[in-house]
């Protein structure tokens, strides 16, 4: 499956606004990768469940991340431990634009 079809994918089943949580399997399929990829991004940091027992589900938040994962690797050539750092960062970055944007509004 092309870079182009997943990304298609990930975006119909955000914009669907898919109910639940995800299996692994059901995240990889997804995404379009091999169930031991998203296990590894798990093992890594770079995705995080919802829930962990009796085993790891979730959120579509995963599938946004693992989007912006696969588009790191592809458009800029960083490697999974460096995506984790860049990802964190962004995060990092959007939760002080909320912060000003509610200081602002007091």
């Amino acid at each position: 499956m092309g870079e182009e079809h997943r990304y298609e994918i990930v975006v119909r089943c955000l914009n669907q606004g898919f109910p639940g949580l995800f299996r692994l399997s059901d995240l990889a399929q997804i995404a379009g990768l091999h169930p031991d990829l998203v296990r590894r991004f798990l093992t890594l940091g770079l995705i995080e469940p919802a829930r962990l027992w009796p085993e790891p589900l979730f959120t579509d938040e995963a599938i946004l991340r693992i989007s912006r994962i696969l588009r790191l690797r592809r458009d800029m050539g960083v490697n999974l431990a460096s995506a984790g750092i860049i990802l964190d960062l962004l995060d990092q970055i959007e939760e002080l634009k909320r912060e000003l944007d509610r200081l602002r509004r007091l």
